[in-house]
């Protein structure tokens, strides 16, 4: 049998925001149940790549929320954004 190695709830998290914005980067906030996903700002990348960032932002969003996190009701114009556990729907 196969051991497998579990990865913990960060390494998941950031390989899912890495997915879908190589440059991402995801801050944790120890025993808080928050972290911040940081993309490169709009103004930092060319104007033709604005329409991926703006696909990159939902599908991290949509995915985070799948998995049981919320969004703090905030936009992503600073290029980033915080989540918490959403403790009614945490898979």
């Amino acid at each position: 049998m196969r051991r497998v190695k579990m990865k913990t709830t960060e390494e998941r998290i950031t390989k899912i925001v890495r997915t879908f914005h190589s440059e991402a980067d995801v801050e944790f906030y120890d025993g808080t149940g928050f972290f911040r996903v940081i993309l490169p700002l709009p103004e930092q990348i060319e104007p033709e790549d604005i329409p991926s960032w703006l696909v990159a932002v939902n599908l991290i969003e949509s995915s985070l929320i799948q998995l049981g996190y919320r969004a703090v009701p905030r936009s992503w114009e600073n290029g980033w954004c915080d989540f918490y556990v959403d403790d009614k729907n945490f898979c």
